[in-house]
């Protein structure tokens, strides 16, 4: 999981995943802004993550659906709080371990950067761990009054990674 979080280097990953999307219109709409997958079994995925100053831009590929969204520490470095910007959405999500799971429930929600109320902030289910030298993810993001988003789980290795020069 470290070397998956390593900061200054450019990551590229390969693995793959199963995908849930959840049923509802809302649900739908609110993927394809986001631009989540489909609902798929063992599709291929890739992740490349590629470190520019403070900002790390991750570049994720799930069969031909590509997501992209930036990520940047939030406050105080060490804080454990990040920001993930996807367009006109941001998401600050307060990291946490737990056993040997890493967490990213997130707490505050922006469009434009005007505050999203809490009945709108997604929650987030995801946890990042380590098993067998692949890098193990489960992210599952559900809203309030619409329930669940999309749920994709899967495993990862790593293609390369080089250190930016």
């Amino acid at each position: 999981m470290k070397q998956f979080h390593t900061i200054g280097q450019r990551h590229h990953w390969s693995g793959e995943a199963e995908v849930r999307r959840g049923g509802s219109l809302i649900a739908a709409l609110v993927c394809r802004v986001f631009g989540f997958p489909p609902t798929a079994t063992r599709i291929p995925v890739t992740v490349k993550i590629e470190e520019n100053g403070s900002v790390e831009t991750w570049n994720r590929r799930f069969g031909q659906r590509i997501f992209v969204s930036t990520l940047t520490v939030k406050g105080v470095p060490g804080s454990g709080v990040l920001r993930e910007r996807f367009g006109a959405f941001s998401f600050d999500i307060e990291l946490s371990l737990k056993g040997r799971e890493l967490c990213f429930p997130v707490i505050r929600a922006r469009f434009l950067g005007i505050p999203l109320p809490g009945w709108l902030l997604p929650t987030s289910d995801t946890r990042e761990t380590e098993e067998d030298g692949h890098f193990i993810f489960d992210v599952a993001l559900s809203l309030l009054m619409v329930g669940p988003l999309v749920h994709y789980r899967g495993w990862l290795q790593p293609i390369s990674a080089t250190t930016q020069s």
